[in-house]
C-alpha cells in the first residue's frame, strides 16, 4: 500500500503540479515585455523585429502575462504602450479593461488612444461603450475610427446614427496619400447587422452620393433578406440604380447572379461583379467573362487586376469550357499564375502547347519561378500526353534538361513507372535521371527498387540521394544503410521525411547530425514519437547552439517523461530568452 500510494503521488506531481517556478516565470516575461517595447517595422509585414517577435510570445503565455503588459501602458516609450495594447487585445483579459480606458482618456499621443479604442472591443465589455461614443465623435481621426471598429464589434446599437453620419468618410490612400472611402464605419455597421438596416435604408435618400454608396454597400454585406429586399426595391429608382447595384454585388446573394452578369459589361461596375462571382463563382457568367477580357485588352491602358480576377474566376469553375480562353489568357501574357494553375486541375490535353511554351522559356536555373513550376505541375497532372511533350522538348534541346528534369520529378501516376524507368537507365542528362528517379519514389514504383539499389553507389551526388530518397518513400529497408552512410557523408542532407520510421540507428545518425547545429535533422527528430528520439531531443535542449536548443525544447512539450522536465526546468536558467521561452511553453503543454 505505501508503494502505491507514493506511486500515485508521483503521477500526481507529473501530471498536474505547477512546475514552472513563480520567479522563472516572472524573470521571463519581464524580459519579454522589456523587448517588446522596441519598434515594430509596420512598414514591411514580411520583416519581423525582435519586438514583434517578444509580443507573439506573450500573446501565447496569455493571461500570466496581463499583469505585465498592464504595467507596460505606463511606459514612457510609445511602442512599449502600443505593443502592450495590442498583446492585451489579443489576449482579451477583462482585467485590462479599466487600464486601457484610462490610456483612451489620457495617453499623450493619438496613435495610442487610437489603438486602445481599436482594443477595447475585443474585451466583449458593455462598459467601455460610453467611452467610445464620445472617442467616435472625438475629431481626431485615429481616435475615431478605433471606435467605429470596436462599437461595431459590441454590437452598440446606439452608434448606429454616428457610423451613418460618417459613411462618406475618406482616409489617405497609401502610397499615393490620395483620398478613399473609409470603410470603417461600413464594416461596424455590418457587425451591428440588421438593426442597422433602417437608418441604411433611410440613407439611400442621402443628397452625399458617396454616403448613399456606403448605404448601399452595407446592405449588400449585412446579406439578410430583408436587407437584399430593399436593394432590389430600389433597383426600380432609376436615380439610385447605380448604388443599388453596387449594393447587391457586394452582396453574396445568389439574387444578384443576373445582376453581376449584365454589370461585367459595365465599365463603371465591372470590378464590382468580378469580385462578386470570386467570391460567388457561377458558369454563367462565362461568356460575360469573355466579352469582358476581349473588351479590357482593347483599353490603351489596360487593368491586370481585371485579368487577375477574371483568371481567379476561371481557376475557380475550373471547367473544360473554360480551357480555349485560359490558353488564351496564358499565351496572350494577361494573367499566368491562376491561369497555369486552373489548366492543371482541368488537366485538358489541349493545354499542353501552352504550358510548354512556358517551359521552353526557362532554360537557366534562376528562371524557374512559381509560374514556371506551376506548369510543370500541370503538365504532371496530364499524364502520358505531358509526359511526352516533355521528352520531345528534351530530344530537341538540350538546354532545357534542367526544367524538364524539374517537371520530371512532378508525376506521380504509376502506369509512367517503366518509362521512367528506362530514363533512369538510359545514358540521357543526369539532370533528366535525377528527376525520373524522384517520381519513381513519389510513384512508389517498388518494381524500380533494384535499379534504385545500384544507383545508390553512384558517384553522381544527386543522383545517389534522389535513389536513396526514393527507396525510402517506398518504405523499402533496403534504404536504411545507404541512407545512414548518405547521413554520415553529406552535411545536412535534408533527408527529414525519409528518415520517419526507419529505425533506431539512423535516428542515433540523426542525434549526431543534431549535436552538429542540423536543424533538419532536428525536425526528423521532432516526428519521431519514440523513447531514442526523446532522450537526442533532450541533449539538444542542452545545446550551446541557441535555435537548435530552442527548437529542441519546443519538440518536448508532446514527450511526458520525469527527465524531459528536469531538462527543460534547467533550461529555464539559460540566458538565450528564445531558449527559456519554448522550454516555458514546452513544460505548460506537459502540465496540462
Amino acid at each position: 500500500m505505501p508503494l502505491l500510494a507514493a506511486s500515485f503521488g508521483i503521477a500526481c506531481w507529473l501530471t498536474q503540479s505547477p512546475i514552472v517556478p513563480p520567479a522563472t516565470e516572472s524573470a521571463l516575461i519581464r524580459d519579454l515585455v522589456k523587448v517588446s517595447g522596441g519598434e515594430s517595422n509596420r512598414g514591411d509585414f514580411m520583416v519581423t523585429t525582435p519586438a514583434d517577435r517578444a509580443c507573439e510570445r506573450l500573446r501565447r503565455i496569455g493571461r500570466p502575462a496581463v499583469p505585465y503588459l498592464i504595467r507596460a501602458l505606463e511606459s514612457s516609450k510609445g511602442w512599449a504602450r502600443v505593443h502592450a495594447l495590442e498583446v492585451l487585445g489579443k489576449i482579451g483579459d477583462r482585467s485590462a479593461v479599466s487600464p486601457i480606458l484610462m490610456v483612451l482618456r489620457s495617453d499623450p499621443e493619438l496613435e495610442v488612444r487610437g489603438i486602445a479604442a481599436r482594443v477595447l472591443g475585443a474585451f466583449g465589455d458593455q462598459s467601455v461603450v460610453p467611452d467610445l461614443l464620445k472617442a467616435g465623435a472625438s475629431g481626431d481621426s485615429e481616435v475615431m475610427r478605433g471606435a467605429w471598429f470596436s462599437l461595431g464589434e459590441l454590437k452598440a446599437a446606439m452608434v448606429i446614427p454616428l457610423l451613418v453620419k460618417n459613411l462618406g468618410a475618406t482616409v489617405p490612400a497609401v502610397p499615393s496619400l490620395n483620398e478613399v472611402r473609409d470603410d470603417t464605419p461600413i464594416d461596424a455597421l455590418v457587425h451591428i447587422g440588421d438593426l442597422s438596416i433602417l437608418s441604411l435604408a433611410s440613407s439611400l435618400d442621402n443628397p452625399i452620393p458617396d454616403v448613399r454608396e456606403g448605404a448601399a454597400l452595407a446592405l449588400g454585406r449585412i446579406g439578410s433578406k430583408r436587407s437584399t429586399r430593399i436593394l432590389m426595391t430600389e433597383l426600380q429608382s432609376s436615380g439610385k440604380r447605380h448604388e443599388a447595384l453596387k449594393g447587391i454585388l457586394a452582396s453574396s446573394s445568389k439574387e444578384a447572379i443576373p445582376f453581376a452578369i449584365e454589370s461585367i459589361a459595365d465599365e463603371s461596375l465591372r470590378m464590382d461583379a468580378l469580385e462578386y462571382f470570386e467570391r460567388c463563382p457561377d458558369a454563367r457568367c462565362i461568356s460575360a467573362l469573355e466579352e469582358a477580357i476581349a473588351a479590357e485588352e482593347r483599353q490603351p491602358d489596360p487593368s491586370g487586376w481585371v485579368f487577375h480576377l477574371a483568371a481567379s474566376i476561371l481557376h475557380k469553375l475550373a471547367r473544360r469550357s473554360t480551357v480555349p480562353l485560359l490558353i488564351h489568357m496564358l499565351d496572350a501574357k494577361l494573367e499566368r499564375t491562376h491561369a497555369v494553375y486552373a489548366l492543371g486541375e482541368i488537366a485538358d490535353t489541349r493545354a499542353v502547347p501552352a504550358l510548354m511554351r512556358i517551359l521552353h522559356g526557362c532554360t537557366k536555373e534562376n528562371q524557374f519561378d512559381s509560374t514556371v513550376e506551376a506548369a510543370g505541375d500541370a503538365i504532371a497532372n496530364l499524364g502520358r500526353s505531358g509526359f511526352d511533350a516533355l521528352l520531345d522538348l528534351a530530344q530537341k534541346s538540350p538546354t532545357h534538361a534542367f526544367v524538364v528534369g524539374k517537371c520530371l520529378a512532378c508525376f506521380k501516376d504509376a502506369s509512367l513507372g517503366p518509362r521512367m524507368a528506362s530514363i533512369v537507365s538510359a545514358k540521357v542528362d543526369s539532370r533528366l535521371q535525377v528527376g525520373a528517379i524522384r517520381a519513381l519514389g513519389n510513384m512508389k514504383y517498388v518494381l524500380a527498387s533494384p535499379l534504385l539499389i545500384r544507383l545508390v553507389e553512384s558517384n553522381d551526388r544527386d543522383i545517389r540521394l534522389s535513389a536513396v530518397r526514393s527507396l525510402a518513400r517506398m518504405g523499402d529497408a533496403r534504404a536504411i544503410p545507404p541512407l545512414y552512410a548518405i547521413a554520415a557523408q553529406i552535411p545536412r542532407p535534408e533527408l527529414s521525411e525519409e528518415w520517419k520510421g526507419l529505425g533506431t540507428k539512423a535516428i542515433r545518425e540523426l542525434g549526431r547530425l543534431t549535436r552538429k547545429g542540423d536543424l533538419v535533422a532536428a525536425g526528423a527528430l521532432a516526428r519521431i514519437q519514440n523513447p531514442t528520439s526523446t532522450e537526442l531531443l533532450t541533449r539538444g535542449v542542452q545545446s550551446s547552439d541557441a535555435p537548435m536548443a530552442a527548437f529542441c525544447a519546443s519538440a518536448l512539450g508532446s514527450r511526458r517523461s520525469a527527465r524531459t522536465r528536469r531538462v527543460l526546468l534547467e533550461a529555464l536558467n539559460r540566458p538565450e530568452i528564445e531558449i527559456r521561452f519554448e522550454a516555458y511553453m514546452a513544460l505548460r503543454q506537459l502540465n496540462r
